[in-house]
């Protein structure tokens, strides 16, 4: 995961001109998160009998609930260290962030774009 602008804001502000986590940290937890997220929610769609076309689409691809809070920050704090807070903090912005863009953050996650899409800047049909 490659840090945009919208994240190395939030990330100032919330370091607040001490450094509390840095950005290679913060782009890996943001990964992990991505990672993890679309393994779960891979395992809850196959579990339940979804076949490939229903595990792609962009709702399911969106979606975070497969992953419990705490189990995404007990994995934060295993895989990449930190405080409680921090993990918190930084899980709650990807979820927010998630929720905003409707899609994951990390690009080859995100559902196919449609050959019926016209818009140039949707690429990778």
């Amino acid at each position: 995961y490659d840090l945009d602008n919208e994240d190395e804001d939030w990330l100032a502000t919330y370091n607040l001109g001490r450094t509390r986590i840095s950005d290679v940290l913060f782009e890996r937890m943001l990964w992990k998160l991505e990672l993890e997220c679309a393994a779960a929610t891979e395992h809850a769609l196959t579990a339940a009998g979804a076949g490939l076309n229903e595990r792609t689409t962009a709702s399911a691809v969106a979606a975070i609930d497969h992953m419990p809070r705490q189990e995404a920050v007990r994995m934060l704090l295993l895989e990449c260290g930190g405080r409680e807070k921090l993990c918190w903090d930084v899980y709650n912005y990807w979820a927010g962030k998630r929720k905003k863009w409707g899609k994951p953050i990390l690009r080859r996650l995100q559902a196919p774009t449609l050959a019926s899409d016209t818009n140039p800047y949707n690429t990778f049909r």
